[in-house]
């Protein structure tokens, strides 16, 4: 039935929101602007170049301001994945159990290129991808299912093909607008918010995504 599996980034494979919050706070106090908990929780997997805009028009700031604040957030977000980012609990072994599954391995992330890149070579991990897909580069970005519909595109694949891990609000919204089983892995703090009911399996770690998908699929060994 399933044919790839397809997972975000921030948050999945890399704890990164650390590094996009501190990057978020520090890049607005160029501006002069102290920027509200709930303002960089609000963001939280979308593109950066969309947090610009809406940051650009709610501060009302310069149109022309709107492409350095993304640049600003990006350097800093990378800076610090470059200096602390380690992997998630289970990311290689999952990875390494997946790779000998007949499933194609994919990636659908908000973040740009840039950012999918430092964190992939910080990681190790580029190779166990057969696709790499940012929604930075396409029109819209999550919660719209552009990137997960054309990720599924890029594969081969029908969406109802595939399987979508992911652990922010906006990215389960997109992966199951593409039509995709769609499993969420929320922070802790965040495992009991109704909104994440929408998806198909709720789990509190990718060490527990092998055991899913056997129990969906008796063809699944690992």
């Amino acid at each position: 039935m399933y044919k790839a599996i397809i997972f975000d980034m921030d948050g999945i494979l890399i704890n990164s929101e650390p590094a996009w919050e501190s990057a978020k706070f520090e890049a607005m106090k160029k501006w002069n602007i102290a920027l509200k908990q709930q303002d960089a929780d609000a963001t939280i997997g979308i593109r950066v170049e969309d947090i610009a805009r809406l940051w650009q028009v709610k501060f009302q700031l310069p149109s022309c301001e709107t492409q350095r604040i993304e640049q600003e957030i990006t350097n800093l977000a990378i800076n610090e994945i470059n200096t602390s980012g380690q992997p998630l609990d289970g990311v290689l072994d999952v990875l390494n159990q997946l790779k000998q599954s007949p499933l194609s391995i994919a990636l659908a992330s908000s973040s740009s290129l840039l950012i999918i890149d430092a964190v992939l070579d910080k990681l190790r991990i580029r190779n166990f991808f057969k696709v790499i897909n940012s929604a930075n580069q396409l029109e819209y970005g999550k919660p719209h299912p552009q990137v997960y519909l054309d990720t599924a595109h890029k594969l081969d694949l029908l969406s109802s093909q595939c399987i979508a891990i992911e652990d922010s609000v906006n990215g389960v919204i997109a992966a199951k607008a593409a039509q995709m089983t769609t499993i969420a892995i929320p922070p802790a703090s965040l495992h009991d918010d109704p909104r994440y009911s929408i998806a198909d399996g709720l789990l509190t770690s990718l060490l527990e995504v092998p055991e899913w998908l056997m129990q969906q699929d008796s063809d699944f060994y690992f």
